[in-house]
Protein backbone atom coordinates (compact mmCIF):
# COMPACT_ATOMS: atom_id res chain seq x y z
CA UNK A 1 0.00 0.00 0.00
CA UNK A 2 2.64 2.49 0.94
CA UNK A 3 5.40 2.03 -1.60
CA UNK A 4 7.47 5.39 -0.89
CA UNK A 5 7.53 8.03 1.63
CA UNK A 6 5.68 10.15 -0.57
CA UNK A 7 2.32 8.06 -0.45
CA UNK A 8 2.70 8.20 3.36
CA UNK A 9 2.77 12.20 2.89
CA UNK A 10 -0.03 11.76 0.78
CA UNK A 11 -2.00 10.03 3.11
CA UNK A 12 -1.31 12.24 6.04
CA UNK A 13 -2.11 15.06 3.74
CA UNK A 14 -5.77 13.74 3.28
CA UNK A 15 -6.37 13.17 6.96
CA UNK A 16 -5.28 16.42 7.65
CA UNK A 17 -7.53 18.03 4.44
CA UNK A 18 -10.19 15.55 6.03
CA UNK A 19 -9.85 16.59 9.84
CA UNK A 20 -9.40 20.79 8.92
CA UNK A 21 -12.77 20.58 6.77
CA UNK A 22 -14.92 18.28 9.53
CA UNK A 23 -13.14 21.26 12.12
CA UNK A 24 -14.44 24.23 9.85
CA UNK A 25 -17.84 22.65 8.99
CA UNK A 26 -18.23 22.31 12.80
CA UNK A 27 -17.06 25.53 13.12
CA UNK A 28 -19.57 27.26 10.94
CA UNK A 29 -22.68 25.32 12.53
CA UNK A 30 -22.01 26.77 15.67
CA UNK A 31 -21.74 30.08 14.52
CA UNK A 32 -24.42 29.89 12.75
CA UNK A 33 -26.42 28.45 15.78
CA UNK A 34 -25.19 31.73 17.67
CA UNK A 35 -25.90 34.18 14.73
CA UNK A 36 -29.48 32.61 14.63
CA UNK A 37 -29.73 33.16 18.11
CA UNK A 38 -28.57 36.65 18.38
CA UNK A 39 -31.40 37.94 15.48
CA UNK A 40 -33.58 36.12 17.77
CA UNK A 41 -32.89 37.80 20.56
CA UNK A 42 -32.51 41.06 18.70
CA UNK A 43 -35.88 40.40 16.91
CA UNK A 44 -37.24 39.63 20.69
CA UNK A 45 -36.02 43.08 22.00
CA UNK A 46 -37.34 45.26 19.31
CA UNK A 47 -40.33 44.06 20.26
CA UNK A 48 -40.59 44.53 23.79
CA UNK A 49 -39.56 48.23 22.75
CA UNK A 50 -42.25 48.69 20.31
CA UNK A 51 -44.26 47.89 23.26
CA UNK A 52 -42.56 49.66 25.65
CA UNK A 53 -42.91 52.77 23.31
CA UNK A 54 -46.37 52.39 22.49
CA UNK A 55 -47.05 52.56 26.40
CA UNK A 56 -45.08 55.92 26.74
CA UNK A 57 -46.84 57.61 24.28
CA UNK A 58 -50.22 56.25 25.82
CA UNK A 59 -48.65 57.40 29.31
CA UNK A 60 -47.67 60.92 27.43
CA UNK A 61 -51.22 61.50 25.74
CA UNK A 62 -52.63 60.60 29.20
CA UNK A 63 -50.97 63.21 31.07
CA UNK A 64 -50.99 66.10 28.65
CA UNK A 65 -55.49 65.40 28.51
CA UNK A 66 -55.25 64.88 31.99
CA UNK A 67 -53.12 68.54 32.64
CA UNK A 68 -55.75 70.43 30.66
CA UNK A 69 -58.43 68.47 32.77
CA UNK A 70 -56.64 69.66 35.87
CA UNK A 71 -56.57 72.86 34.88
CA UNK A 72 -60.42 73.19 34.62
CA UNK A 73 -61.32 71.53 37.83
CA UNK A 74 -58.82 73.64 39.75
CA UNK A 75 -60.59 77.11 38.01
CA UNK A 76 -63.27 74.93 39.00
CA UNK A 77 -62.70 74.65 42.25
CA UNK A 78 -61.22 77.96 42.75
CA UNK A 79 -64.47 79.63 41.72
CA UNK A 80 -66.49 77.29 43.85
CA UNK A 81 -64.39 78.77 47.31
CA UNK A 82 -64.41 81.99 46.00
CA UNK A 83 -68.51 81.39 45.94
CA UNK A 84 -68.57 79.16 49.44
CA UNK A 85 -66.61 82.46 50.91
CA UNK A 86 -68.71 85.13 49.68
CA UNK A 87 -71.97 83.42 50.85
CA UNK A 88 -70.45 82.96 54.45
CA UNK A 89 -69.43 86.95 54.48
CA UNK A 90 -73.31 87.17 53.37
CA UNK A 91 -75.25 85.44 55.75
CA UNK A 92 -75.43 87.30 59.45
CA UNK A 93 -73.86 86.04 62.06
CA UNK A 94 -75.93 84.15 64.52
CA UNK A 95 -74.73 85.54 68.13
CA UNK A 96 -75.82 86.36 70.97
CA UNK A 97 -79.33 88.54 70.70
CA UNK A 98 -79.86 91.44 72.97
Amino acid sequence: MFDTSRDILNMVLAVCAVTLTIFIVWTLYHLLNVLRNANRISTSVRLKLEVVDRILELVKDKLEKGASNLNLIADAAIKLVGFFIERQAEKPRRGSKK
